[in-house]
């Protein structure tokens, strides 16, 4: 329950290129800011690319876009996940989010190891916050939601696709 966690914090203006990697078993469940991968309060990082990255078995999240803007997030793939894969919080405007698959978030995240104020235990493949990124081509399969309910109406973008598999 404790991997390593990337996270890009503070850095606006600069552009961060991350792509091709594999996180593995990343994150740390139950603990704040402690994400596979998180863009945290960098404001405009125009020209920054999370692309082609993938990530398994992680213990919290795959990507995490808090305070961020005018970064493209693009053909990344999460499978076997606690929590959220995508998340985009209330603070983040801008960002281009393009064909990104969300697989098999799990719910190991339950009211003794939530975050207090977190929604981790409803594990969402994009749990989006904020209407004011672009959504284009994402899939979830198998999560509780897709999105938060109270914003389908106010996305931008041209779709979002969920598929529920029943076994």
């Amino acid at each position: 329950d404790n991997g390593g966690y990337l996270q890009v914090f503070h850095t606006p203006g600069v552009a961060q290129q991350i792509e091709g990697v594999e996180f593995l078993n990343m994150g740390q469940l139950g603990r704040k800011n402690r994400f596979s991968m998180q863009l945290l309060y960098n404001g405009n990082v125009e020209g920054t690319s999370l692309s082609r990255n993938s990530f398994r078995q992680s213990n919290m999240r795959c990507i995490s876009v808090d305070g961020t803007a005018n970064a493209t997030i693009v053909g990344n793939v999460g499978a076997e996940i606690s929590g959220h894969c995508y998340y985009f919080s209330h603070e983040s405007a801008d960002n281009m989010v393009v064909g990104n698959l969300a697989s098999n978030m799990d719910n190991r995240v339950n009211w003794h190891n939530r975050i207090n104020g977190y929604d981790d235990y409803d594990a969402d493949g994009f749990a989006i916050w904020s209407p004011g990124n672009h959504f284009i081509g994402n899939v979830s399969i198998q999560s509780s939601c897709l999105v938060c309910p109270c914003l389908l109406p106010c996305l931008r973008g041209n779709d979002l696709t969920i598929i529920f598999v029943m076994f």
